[in-house]
This record gives C-alpha cells, sequence and structure tokens, in this order.
C-alpha cells in the first residue's frame, strides 16, 4: 500500500505551498510507478500551491534519504517562490542540485547518528520558528 500525505512547509517569502509526500511499499513499487507515470522525465507544468512530490520507499526510508529528498523539495521550493521561476523548463522538483542533496543527506544522518548514539534523540519533535 502506498501512503500519501502533504505538508506545508515555511517559506522565505510566507507564501503557503503544499508538497506531496508518497511512501511506497519497495523501491521496485516506485520506479514502477514512476516509469508508468512519468515515461518522459517527468516534465509538468508546476502551480503556485501544490509545488510538487517526494517520492520514497520504505526499504529506503532513513534520514539521509528524507534530507535528501527534502533538500531537493527546498531547493524546488526557493526557485518557485523566491526566484520565481515557474517554468516547465525547470524539472519537477529536479535531480538538477544533486550534489547539494547528497550533502545535506549525509550532514544530517551524520548528525542524527550521533545525538542518537548519545541518548539526546530518542523521537521526533517538531520546532517551528517562525518566518522572519
Amino acid at each position: 500500500m502506498t501512503h500519501v500525505f502533504t505538508v506545508t512547509p515555511n517559506s522565505p517569502t510566507g507564501a503557503e505551498h503544499t508538497i506531496t509526500i508518497e511512501v511506497h511499499p519497495s523501491r521496485e513499487a516506485m520506479l514502477e510507478y514512476l516509469d508508468a507515470q512519468f515515461p518522459e522525465d517527468g516534465w509538468r507544468t508546476p502551480n503556485e500551491a501544490d509545488l510538487g512530490t517526494i517520492y520514497l520507499c520504505e526499504d529506503w526510508l532513513d534520514v539521509n534519504t528524507i534530507a535528501h529528498e527534502a533538500t531537493h523539495a527546498a531547493m524546488h521550493v526557493y526557485a518557485c517562490d523566491v526566484l520565481g521561476i515557474y517554468s516547465r523548463a525547470m524539472r519537477h522538483i529536479g535531480g538538477f542540485n544533486e550534489d547539494i542533496a547528497y550533502l545535506v543527506g549525509d550532514l544530517v544522518g551524520d548528525v542524527m547518528t550521533e545525538l542518537y548514539d548519545l541518548g539526546l534523540y530518542a523521537e521526533q519533535e517538531t520546532k517551528v520558528d517562525p518566518v522572519p
């Protein structure tokens, strides 16, 4: 079963956007779905409310992967909202920023591992800072 939910990240400009999260039961199931859904590289017309989807799979559900994919989404929100780039030429929560996504994913994963090992992180807490 695929789990689907939406999140509304804080935008630097205060604009409200949603990002859909899909968690597929396996990497294989996710790739089959994506191949059928986006046979030509996933191009789409972004809209200002729903900025796209993060695709995850249960067998790769770890802090590194979530931080990596969230970095793609954050950079997409930034490009659309702050820079005003709502264009078919821009990839859907694209992979054009892989280097920074891997860096953030690995950094967050390493920090979380250390915090967990020190007993300083036991369960999820969401702390929301107001947007300046």
